[in-house]
This record gives structure tokens, C-alpha cells and sequence, in this order.
């Protein structure tokens, strides 16, 4: 690791990128190798004394813009209330729920595919981020009550990664607002209108082929072992007798009201009350809600929830990846470095002479393999202006070139610094490094195939 940065930096300026550019490209480089190879924790504390040498950003303003950082910020108060969700027994109590159903008995196939389609349904209707920590308490507590071992258990970690990838299924929306911003890059290049209606029934298929060939991929090519998702009758009886406590009742009412404010505010965001529960937000709204059980005592004069095990049991690895993660992004996007620079005369040169389809399969492909380093707003800003034009000048249909690169860059989860939820995957002690590139890799594969292999289906739901 240290090698690399040395090495890489002291290497003289190619391509367009600055002197200061190849210290950045040689960050970059040790930190994937030693997040890869070593470890997921003190990598990314060394990143801080990384900028500094590099003449990047002093220490301290490293540490303040990392751990400042918003995202960082609103990923640890989220992992705080999923943790809180747990300890108020909120997420024992609907998987009891779950659990309990005789349509799920003998057949954990189903309750896994209806676990994975729920994500998606959620995060199309805004559910965000909690979503992916109550449906990893969920799956925990599932194979818990199998009496299955949560610890290097492949089936689990496989699926909470792919709980992960899901919960981006949003973008299928081409209004969600990164989305909007990636159609105005688009539009920049094409001075078209953006397919909206065409956008959203391509997303639709494409979310719900990425789901089922992943699942098929864990089950048949993988060889995963799904059976700790397996419900008996005897446990279904079992589940079905245990009784809920009030706190248990009162957390599971206030989770869902606190669901349906999210989702209606997406709505509804002309109506006073929820313009108010707009302005506060996630982050808000969990923090009312973790506040509500911090002040309730319970029979014995203690809170019903404690802040400081909830913090305690906080993934600090993850919040310490995203803190490292997103300085670094903010550096390879900048002019001073050249990279930008350098990558898009790459791309020139590796497109020139294509045709309109193996032109649009080249960009995606190359795009997607691109934003597991780069931001996919920075490969949005930059190169959607860029290479739409060059598109429809070939004859190529650049609304179809719209979806299919917007899908690509939602789907970085190749390396920790791909996207923002990627280190949620890396960080993650249950799923596991060596699980999180395996799944990563074989979801960025599976994306590409659906988006290339269907292009014929998008130029009909997309005409030009």
C-alpha cells in the first residue's frame, strides 16, 4: 500500500494529469488496494494523513471535512436508529410477524424474493436508507429464529448486500432529484425533452430482472445456502403465540408513521404538515423518534432506550470509510488534478469509429467500470454533455443512451468508493469484504448484461 502511493506519485505527470494529480491517482490507489487486502479501519484513517502529505488538505481540515461531511453525518445518525429500532424490540416483533405466516412455511425461496421486491418497492416509493437497516434486522432475526448461525453465513451476507443494491431502485424514477440533475447533464448534450414515462417503464423491467437474476445467481451459480430462511410449522406456531409489549406496539406504530410521513412528503409536499416533516427530514425524524424511548421509563425507572448502546453498537468502520471516502472523490474531481481531463480523452479515443449500438455499449460499459472510483455525478456532469451528441449524430437513439448510462452509474458497488451506500456493503462485518467485492462484481456484470441484451426492448419502449 505504501509502495503504491510513493511509487505512483513519484511518477512522472502522463495523460494531462498534474504533478498534483498523480499524488491523488496514487491515494486513490494505495487506499482500494489496502481497503481490498488489509483492512477496512485504519486505511482510512491513514487517508488524512494521506491528503495532508499530498499537499491535499491539512489533518485537521481533513478530519472536519470528512467527519463533517453531511453524508457521513446522516449515515451515523441512520445506523444509530436502526440500532434503536433493535434494542425497542420493534424489529422482533415484525419478523414475528413475518414469521408467523403459513404461506412462507417450507418455502424460504418465496420469503426471500418477497424480502428483496419489498426493498425495491420501498425505495421506488422513497423508504431511502432506513429501509436497508430494518430489512438487515429483519434477515438477522430470521435465520436467528432458525437457530442458524449469523456469523460467516454467505446466504446473509449475500442478501443484505443485495438489500443495499435495491435500495437504489429509486432512480427508476427519472423526477428523483439525482436523477433530474443527471437529465439536465443529458439535455445539455441532446436539447431533447427527457423521456420520462419511457424512462420509468425501462427502469420498471430493469429493476425487476436485476433482483431475480441476482437471486438465481446466489442460488444456482453461487450455490448459497437459503435454508436458514426456511419456516416450519413448528416455528410459525411459535412465533405465532409471543406477544408483543407495549413498547414493542408503540415503536412499531411510530416506525410506520414515521415510513408514511417519508413517503407522503414525496407527495404531498404543497400541504403545510408535511412541507414541515420535509424540512426535518430522516434525520429528523429519527432523532424524534430515538428521543421519544430515551425519555420513556420503563417499570423500572430506566429509559426504554439507551443512546449510549445504541452508539455503541454503531458499524464505526462504515462511518469511518465514508469519511475517508468522500474528501477523496472531492480531490479526483478536481481541475488541478488533470484526471478528468485524462479519462475523457481515454474514452475519445477507445469510441472513435464505433456505430450507434456499439457506441451506446462501449459508454455504458466503460462508464459503469468508471464511477467504482469516480463519482457517478462527476461521470454524469462531464460526460453526458460530451458523448450525447457524438450519439446522435451516429444515428443512435439518445434516449435509450439516457437510461442505460443513468442505470450504469447507479450501480457502483465494485470497490468501497464506488457510491456513497457502497462502504454500507464494505464496512459491513457480516457480509464481509472478500462477500462484498464477490456480490459487487457479479451485480455490476449483471446490470451491464440486462441494459446491453435488452437494448432492442428499450428502443421500443423508447422510440426516438
Amino acid at each position: 500500500m505504501f509502495a503504491l502511493y510513493f511509487g505512483i506519485g513519484a511518477l512522472p505527470p502522463f495523460g494531462g494529469i498534474s504533478e498534483y494529480g498523480m499524488k491523488i491517482l496514487g491515494i486513490t490507489i494505495a487506499l482500494l488496494w489496502g481497503w481490498i487486502v488489509i483492512d477496512m479501519v485504519w486505511p482510512s484513517l491513514l487517508a488524512f494523513v494521506l491528503f495532508h502529505l499530498a499537499g491535499y488538505l491539512p489533518i485537521m481540515d481533513g478530519l472536519v471535512a470528512g467527519f463533517g461531511n453531511t453524508t457521513v453525518l446522516q449515515n451515523l445518525i441512520l445506523m444509530a436508529f436502526a440500532a434503536a429500532v433493535t434494542q425497542i424490540g420493534v424489529s422482533d416483533a415484525v419478523a414475528g410477524w413475518i414469521i408467523s405466516k403459513k404461506v412462507f412455511i417450507g418455502k424460504p425461496m418465496l420469503l426471500v424474493i418477497i424480502l428483496m421486491y419489498m426493498v425495491m418497492l420501498l425505495s421506488i416509493l422513497g423508504g431511502g436508507i432506513a429501509v436497508i437497516f430494518l430489512t438487515w434486522d429483519l434477515l438477522r432475526k430470521i435465520c436467528e429464529a432458525n437457530g442458524v448461525s449469523t456469523k460467516n453465513n454467505m446466504a446473509l451476507g449475500g442478501l443484505m448486500a443485495l438489500t443495499v443494491y435495491n435500495s437504489m431502485l429509486g432512480f427508476i424514477l427519472p423526477w428523483q432529484p439525482l436523477v433530474y440533475v443527471f437529465g439536465q447533464f443529458w439535455q445539455n448534450g441532446s436539447n431533447l425533452p427527457i423521456p420520462t414515462m419511457g424512462f420509468f417503464y425501462c427502469g420498471l423491467i430493469f429493476s425487476l430482472l436485476s433482483i431475480m437474476v441476482m437471486i438465481l445467481v446466489f442460488k444456482y451459480i453461487l450455490r448459497l445456502d437459503f435454508s436458514g430462511f426456511l419456516i416450519t410449522e413448528d416455528i410459525c406456531e411459535e412465533y405465532g403465540k409471543m406477544k408483543v409489549t407495549k413498547y414493542q406496539k408503540v415503536g412499531l406504530i411510530l416506525l410506520v408513521i414515521y415510513i408514511v410521513l417519508l413517503l407522503l412528503g414525496n407527495f404531498l409536499n404543497n400541504n403545510i404538515f408535511f412541507a414541515f416533516t420535509n424540512e426535518l427530514g430522516v434525520i429528523g425524524l429519527s432523532i424524534i423518534y430515538m428521543t421519544i424511548f430515551a425519555i420513556w421509563h420503563d417499570e423500572k425507572n430506566e429509559p426504554v432506550l439507551s443512546i449510549a448502546d445504541v452508539l455503541g453498537k454503531t458499524p464505526w468502520s462504515v462511518v469511518l470509510l465514508l469519511a475517508a471516502v468522500l474528501p477523496l472523490t472531492g480531490a479526483l474531481q478536481s481541475d488541478e488534478t488533470g484526471i478528468i481531463t485524462a479519462v475523457v480523452g481515454a474514452v475519445y479515443v477507445l469510441t472513435g469509429g464505433l456505430g450507434p449500438v456499439a457506441f451506446t455499449i462501449i459508454c455504458t460499459v466503460l462508464l459503469c467500470i468508471l464511477t467504482q472510483i469516480l463519482p457517478n455525478f462527476i461521470c454524469a456532469a462531464f460526460f453526458f454533455p460530451i458523448l450525447t451528441p457524438i450519439l446522435i449524430q451516429l444515428g443512435g437513439n439518445p434516449g435509450v443512451f439516457f437510461f442505460m448510462v443513468t442505470a450504469a452509474l447507479m450501480s457502483a458497488y465494485g470497490t468501497p468508493s464506488g457510491n456513497m451506500y457502497a462502504p454500507l456493503v464494505f464496512g459491513n462485518v457480516a457480509i464481509g469484504r472478500k462477500n462484498g467485492y464477490l456480490t459487487g462484481w457479479i451485480y455490476v456484470a449483471v446490470v451491464l448484461i440486462i441494459l446491453c441484451a435488452l437494448i432492442p426492448l428499450w428502443n421500443i419502449i423508447i422510440p426516438m
